[in-house]
């Protein structure tokens, strides 16, 4: 049996940066900066643990631990462990997160749950029974997707910016690391796992506490849905046909070497990393939930124009990997769009990155599973294949743009409107008159310092794309504090909203 595609790691970002059109943005109450300290780093050997065995079995096939088909079994299994684990969190248990204790003791209980799976994954090479693989692939995908939870955990604590070049280089880091660790004897593979995993589970003990939350993910559900909804669909198209793809290109060919294949993924993630750091730096404007689709589309392109055989001189299973990128990259940009409205909403993030884990993963699992059962049919009909293919790129195409492309909320939230919108601050109606300013509005209302430039620029006749351009904020979170402006006045339109502020000023008058 053809090995298993190796599949690219995906993680998380987010992004923003300071206003410079009403005030500098201060510290608040709903909002708690912190600075990226030496336990950080942890993250990224994290990261590395994570494509050495779960994304690539390359330290279970290269070191010789497992065969192709129980390195298979123990991929499958760790998938469908961390669904498990991330459904739980999302429903009962994400609470525990936010507990000092337990967050202290959950590294430590990983780490021995792991590495009693890496045991029995070395253990059960000569076992001709698969329970032993499968169960290996839960323990340590359970212990895995734990530590992945309390990583994710600590972003919405950072600033935007600060978030998002923490996060590119630690996959920068792990993408280093993971190739110099593979010019090394194949059998330090697992040892160099073992180490690097312990290592990143010890960092995160040293993280600092979580603070507290205003509301729960629950309470605030209704709020916060229909802002992520699309992304968590879309990604899980993305996921779905990279588990299919992989799957079916795997099977279609002939094992490739797994050390060599590694260091492929290694390049086209690096490469993902360079196209995702050339807006941030290049124009200050990291790639958001809107418009990500529109990069991960050809990336993913690739892969399907290889999987029929219109590219011949390339190895099948490379379309897997290819396939890949969209999952890779748009996963990354809904974990950016998590944390914002996280931190918009004043809630905790660990019940939403498990929900949208969850489900995406889902899909993988599900697109693989699919694959893996109709390969053989599908192989055999090459006009069958380069139909499939395609018809596939035509759907992600669909889906991208019908859930990413050009979101549009209401005529009232996205356009000014017609009328004309109220006089900037310390302007007067009369010389006799002083009215509010807006600054005075958003006191008596309670703004966020977040909440009061989106109030400000919405008075003034921005649309909602502009807010976010200015204020280095997603769409969907701009869309989030405007509902919330709309409910503090008790309007539904951005007419309403203008006429309900010129009756306040004149109240004031």
């Amino acid at each position: 049996m053809a090995k298993k595609p190796l599949h690219l790691y995906h993680g998380m970002i987010i992004h923003g940066r300071k206003s410079t059109l009403h005030h500098e943005p201060q510290q608040t109450s709903n909002t708690m900066k912190q600075t990226i300290t030496a336990p950080y780093a942890g993250f990224s050997l994290y990261l590395f643990a994570d494509i050495l065995a779960f994304h690539s079995n390359t330290a279970l096939i290269g070191g010789g631990a497992l065969g192709e088909s129980a390195a298979e079994a123990f991929s499958y299994a760790s998938i469908a462990s961390r669904i498990i684990v991330f459904l739980a969190f999302a429903l009962f248990a994400s609470r525990l997160l936010r507990n000092p204790l337990p967050r202290r003791l959950a590294p430590a209980i990983a780490t021995a749950v792991a590495c009693i799976g890496l045991v029995l994954a070395i253990g059960s090479a000569s076992e001709a029974s698969p329970a032993p693989t499968v169960l290996a692939g839960m323990l340590f995908g359970g212990a895995q997707g734990i530590m992945g939870l309390i990583w994710l955990t600590t972003l919405p604590s950072l600033t935007y910016r600060t978030s998002y070049l923490y996060l590119l280089a630690s996959h920068a880091a792990a993408t280093v690391l993971c190739a110099l660790v593979l010019l090394l004897p194949s059998s330090l593979l697992i040892p160099a796992l073992a180490v690097c995993m312990i290592g990143g589970n010890i960092c995160a003990v040293m993280l600092p506490p979580l603070r507290a939350h205003a509301h729960t993910a629950r309470s605030q559900i209704k709020g916060i849905a229909p802002f992520l909804w699309k992304g968590v669909l879309a990604v899980g198209v993305f996921a779905f046909l990279s588990g299919f793809v992989s799957s079916v290109a795997s099977h279609a060919s002939d094992p490739l070497d797994p050390v060599g294949m590694q260091f492929f993924v290694l390049g086209i993630s690096a490469a993902v990393i360079v196209i995702m750091l050339i807006p941030a730096l290049a124009f200050h404007q990291p790639l958001k939930l809107e418009n990500g689709y529109k990069i991960a589309l050809p990336l993913s392109a690739l892969g399907f124009l290889i999987l029929p055989g219109l590219v011949s001189a390339i190895p099948t299973p490379v379309a897997g990997v290819l396939a890949t990128t969209g999952y890779m990259l748009t996963g990354i940009i809904l974990s950016c769009t998590i944390a914002e409205i996280a931190r918009a909403a004043d809630v905790s993030s660990a019940p939403l990155f498990a929900g949208s884990d969850t489900l995406t993963l889902s899909c993988l699992l599900a697109g693989t599973g699919i694959g893996s059962v109709f390969a053989t049919r599908l192989s055999e009909a090459g006009a069958g294949v380069a139909l499939i293919g395609l018809g596939s790129l035509y759907l992600i195409a669909i889906a991208a743009s019908s859930f990413l492309g050009r979101q549009r909320a209401s005529r009232d939230a996205q356009q000014p409107d017609a009328e004309t919108p109220l006089p900037a601050d310390g302007a007067t109606a009369s010389a006799s008159e002083k009215p509010a300013t807006l600054d005075d509005i958003a006191d008596e209302l309670g703004f966020t310092d977040q909440e009061r430039q989106i109030f400000i620029q919405l008075i003034e006749g921005r649309t909602i794309p502009r807010i976010a351009q200015d204020l280095y904020l997603s769409a969907s979170t701009v869309k989030y504090h405007t509902q919330k402006i709309y409910r503090h006045l008790d309007v539904h339109s951005r007419a309403e909203l203008v006429s309900a502020v010129k009756n306040r000023r004149g109240m004031r008058a």
